[in-house]
């Protein structure tokens, strides 16, 4: 005969099973897919640590803004919590940085964000172009030496870069169309 913690275990198994297999389309979807797979292989199994690839992403989801990272961001902060209860999120700036800015001539910038942040490997650039124009999107150190430039199509929403020759560090992303900015932003490398 089973044991409530066998039957409990086996659901758990069965539910990372399931959430595998959904198909996502936003950072809000991904991020709650991501939660879901840490939580039902560690804490909902009373494992209440993690591996460094976990704590990675719990990161990565905690820092974000929870009006564009959805319901999965608090959820991942009280995880991470119990990595480190420390660290105290400040929405205020991590909410601004995600939110519509004026360009110093005052035309609206676009949204733009790189996840997960902070990367290690590679990372997905979210972004939307004004008018159907392609663009161009570049990766500067923090002294500001160019990095990398790919070019972007305002068919996508999205551009998947890969990143694993970066060092650790901050950098700055900048997005033009035109030769006009479009958006820029911030992201940062671990290892």
């Amino acid at each position: 005969m089973a044991t409530f913690e066998s039957l409990y275990l086996n659901f758990s198994d069965s539910i990372i099973a399931e959430n595998s297999t959904i198909a996502v389309n936003t950072v809000i979807e991904e991020n709650q897919k991501t939660i879901n797979e840490i939580y039902f292989s560690t804490i909902s199994k009373g494992i209440y640590t993690f591996d460094s690839a976990q704590t990675a992403e719990i990161y990565a989801i905690a820092v974000q803004c929870p009006i564009a990272g959805g319901k999965a961001v608090p959820v991942a902060r009280g995880l991470y919590r119990l990595i480190n209860d420390t660290l105290v999120f400040d929405d205020t700036s991590d909410c601004q940085e995600a939110s519509p800015r004026l360009s110093k001539n005052g035309e609206t910038l676009t949204n733009s964000f790189i996840y997960p942040n902070p990367s290690s490997v590679q990372a997905s650039l979210r972004y939307k172009l004004p008018n159907d124009i392609d663009g161009w999107f570049m990766v500067y150190n923090i002294i500001g030496n160019e990095l990398l430039r790919l070019s972007i199509s305002a068919k996508n929403s999205e551009r998947i870069f890969n990143c694993e020759h970066f060092s650790e560090g901050l950098y700055i992303y900048k997005i033009l169309s035109k030769g006009k900015l479009v958006s820029f932003g911030k992201f940062s490398i671990i290892r």
